[in-house]
């Protein structure tokens, strides 16, 4: 009975619009805070700023208000980290960078225009 109940509930394309968001951007907090980490312990304070940038960005990513403004500055932290991917020829190992532009794109317009693009 409670698994005929809650399938109805998971496919709504509402309900996975709001999880999708939470869950992308707890994704994002980790990988900025281990690449925080990564960074104090390399020396490395240009990245440490960046990171930390990404960190606090994906903070206010959650918060409606602040979607907009963070979606932006983390694309342009995504965008960054892709082309210095480029120039230094280890993009294959930064694949990622590239899904979570796209994620974060698609999130940015979804909060932006509603679900139906047309509001």
């Amino acid at each position: 009975m409670a698994a005929e109940n809650l399938l109805p509930v998971l496919l709504d394309k509402a309900n996975a619009f709001k999880i999708f968001p939470m869950v992308f951007s707890a994704v994002i907090l980790v990988a900025s805070l281990k690449t925080v980490v990564e960074a104090v312990d390399a020396s490395n304070w240009a990245l440490f700023m960046l990171a930390t940038a990404e960190t606090i960005a994906v903070v206010l990513f959650v918060y409606p208000k602040f979607t907009k403004v963070s979606g932006l500055v983390l694309m342009a932290i995504f965008l960054l980290a892709i082309i210095l991917s480029l120039v230094s020829g280890v993009i294959m190992s930064q694949l990622h960078l590239i899904v979570y532009l796209v994620c974060t794109y698609l999130i940015l317009v979804l909060n932006t225009h509603g679900l139906t693009g047309k509001e």
